[in-house]
């Protein structure tokens, strides 16, 4: 037979501290926020990409100004691309004193750490 499930209370309750697993000879750990692999962290667009389009567009009759930035949308799927990068090495990262779990739980798991 089971074992009845734990109670819950309205509390608050303080998450546990969270410390790195040490990571085995020869394998790397996951990259630290200032980690970018030998590349510039900080977003350069694109030398005129903003002067490729007209500034208004020709709407019903009536001009509208852009309303975002090819820079900008350059900017955006950098970002984008940043985050699927992350996914994937979260949800591949195998490490020394690894918890078997699917890649898709290791991701949920890391989100949900990242939160708190």
């Amino acid at each position: 037979m089971a074992a009845p499930p734990p109670s819950y209370t309205s509390a608050p309750v303080e998450a546990p501290a969270y410390t790195l697993a040490p990571v085995a000879s020869g394998s790397h750990g996951l990259p630290g926020y200032d980690d970018a692999n030998g590349q510039s962290s900080m977003f350069v667009p694109s030398q005129g990409i903003d002067d490729k389009l007209p500034n208004h567009f020709k709407i019903n009759n009536q001009y509208a100004k852009a309303q975002v930035m090819p820079s900008e949308l350059q900017a955006h799927l950098v970002l984008l691309g940043a985050f699927h990068r992350l996914r994937e090495e979260v949800r591949t990262f195998k490490g020394k004193a690894d918890i078997p779990m699917e890649p898709d739980e290791r991701w949920a798991v890391f989100l949900q750490r990242a939160v708190y």
